[in-house]
Formats: structure tokens, C-alpha cells, sequence
């Protein structure tokens, strides 16, 4: 014996002669084997087993099979990214005090491509969310609790946040001509079929102007039936600041023309009535297409 040979401990326990021993045949568990985890849950002999009678799944089972219908793999997908409208789309704001009405015309606005951006239910939230979210139109009730719709349309133009289209069922004088001379670029009634008020929309959202035959009728007259005041002194000598083009285009405005009408009619360019139009409201001082004819009228 070496110096190298390793010893067994003084302490290492002993085999006696009654120590249990492995049989000769028992498996060995080697460095690679692989071994039960210590938290495994051990089979006992009161575990519940498989009754003797249970179903067994045999070779013969069914399967499924090639002509259980699939989905096309050219089949659209929904993603989380699928835009709910058109990129383009105009932005609106609804401003209105009854939730049915605005899911109402947030469901058929959106079914027209339109992005209802914001909803508001008094005029105060309106004219917060116009400034906060900057929509390319305000639908607007007029009658609302709080700040109505005339002082709302007011503060909103004012601001610069959007243009805004009334959408209301009262057509009283004083409501009409209070929301124009406010700054509404267009007011319809809410008896206005679908089709009429999504092309409003648009039509507002790309700086013109929408009024309903109705309106338009009244506001013109009860203009030219007021007595010379405020709204019509100066005005003369602010239409005579207009070039001949611009009392072409003016004239146009009107006719209830829209700016492609106003071009064809002309033989300009679209971006050139536009140019026109912005002169002609700077002209006479007027927040918009439908409050320039409003002056306009009363001045001659």
C-alpha cells in the first residue's frame, strides 16, 4: 500500500453483517441517468387508478382528417394594427346632452368612414375637447346644458380648434342666425337623412360650407328684413376692398356653391377658390364661408 491510496474515514458508517443490502440485479442509477424531481408526487397504493372498464384510445381512432373545412390561407386577417377608418378620414367631434344621440351618429359616421375623435354632452366639454384634440369638424347641438351651443361654437372658432357644423332640432330664428353669426360654417337639422350629413361633414371639414335649404331661406331674409345696424354698417366700403375675382368667388359662396362648383364655374383651380375664399373672409372680418354670405347680403 501507497502513500496515494485514498483511505476510508475513521467515522465512515460500517456494513455489518444484518445491513440491508442492494440485490445483485437491482438497476443502477448512473451519472446520466435521469432522476425523479424530489417534489415529484409519489403513486401510492390508495391513489386513485383507472377504473378497468374506462375507454381506451386504440389505433382505430378517428382523426381528423383532410376535408374538415379550413380557413383560406389568403383569408383576410384582423390584427390589432387594421385602421378603423381611412387615414384621411375627417376628424369629428360630437357635441350633444343625449348619449343615445351620439352613439347614434358615432355608429352611422363611422359605418360612412368617418373618425369620430371625441364626444362631448355640454358645451363646456366641447369647447375643451375641440382645443384639446383639434377635429376637423364639431358636430353641435345648440341646445345644452351649461354653456349652449351658440357660446360654445363662438369659443371653438375663436380658438381656431375647428370648424363647426350645427346639427339640432330647434330652426328658431334667433337660434339660426345667433349660431351664424358665431362662426358655424354649416347647420342642418337633425331630420337630415345620412347621406346629406356625411357629405356635410366632409364638405365642412374641407372649408366650405353646408346650410339647409330651409335655413338658408330664413337666415337670408331675416337679414335683409333687419333694420341697418351694426352688422351691415361699413359694409360697402369692406366689399369694395374685394377684387373682381373675389366678388366672383363671394358671389359664388351665395349661390351655396362648392369650391369645385365655384372652380368649374371660373375655370380656376380648386386651390385658387380657396386662396379667394380665405381673402374674402379676411376682407369682411367673417369666421366663415356661411357668415361672409351672411354680411355680404345684409350690405347690399
Amino acid at each position: 500500500m501507497t502513500a496515494d491510496v485514498p483511505r476510508v474515514p475513521a467515522d465512515a458508517p460500517r456494513v455489518t453483517a444484518d445491513a440491508p443490502r442492494v440485490p445483485a440485479d437491482a438497476p443502477r442509477v448512473t451519472a446520466d441517468a435521469p432522476r425523479v424531481p424530489a417534489d415529484a408526487p409519489r403513486v401510492t397504493a390508495d391513489a386513485p387508478r383507472v377504473p378497468a372498464d374506462a375507454p381506451r384510445v386504440t389505433a382505430d381512432a378517428p382523426r381528423v382528417t383532410a376535408d374538415v373545412p379550413r380557413v383560406p390561407a389568403d383569408a383576410p386577417r384582423v390584427t390589432a394594427d387594421v385602421p378603423r377608418v381611412p387615414a384621411d378620414a375627417p376628424r369629428v367631434l360630437l357635441a350633444d346632452d343625449h348619449g343615445a344621440i351620439r352613439e347614434a351618429l358615432r355608429i352611422m359616421l363611422e359605418g360612412h368612414g368617418l373618425d369620430v375623435v371625441g364626444e362631448a354632452a355640454d358645451g363646456s366639454v366641447a369647447v375643451r375637447n375641440a382645443v384639446a384634440l383639434r377635429p376637423d369638424v364639431v358636430l353641435m347641438d345648440l341646445r345644452m346644458p351649461g354653456l349652449d351651443g351658440v357660446a360654445a361654437t363662438r369659443e371653438i372658432v375663436a380658438a381656431g380648434a375647428a370648424h363647426v357644423l350645427v346639427l339640432t332640432s330647434f330652426d328658431e330664428d334667433e337660434l339660426v342666425e345667433g349660431a351664424l353669426r358665431a362662426g358655424a360654417a354649416g347647420f342642418l337639422l337633425k331630420t337630415t337623412d345620412a347621406a346629406t350629413l356625411v357629405e356635410a361633414v366632409r364638405r365642412v371639414a374641407g372649408g366650405e360650407g353646408m346650410l339647409d335649404p330651409r335655413v338658408t331661406r330664413r337666415a337670408l331674409a331675416m337679414i335683409r328684413e333687419s333694420p341697418a345696424g351694426a352688422t351691415a354698417a361699413g359694409l360697402p366700403a369692406q366689399l369694395g376692398l374685394l377684387t373682381e375675382r373675389e366678388r366672383e368667388v363671394l358671389e359664388g359662396l351665395r349661390s351655396g356653391w362648392s369650391n369645385r362648383q365655384i372652380s368649374d364655374a371660373l375655370g380656376i383651380s380648386v386651390t385658387t377658390v380657396k386662396t379667394h375664399v380665405s381673402s374674402v373672409l379676411a376682407k369682411l372680418g367673417a369666421r366663415s364661408r356661411s357668415h361672409a354670405v351672411a354680411l355680404a347680403t345684409g350690405g347690399v
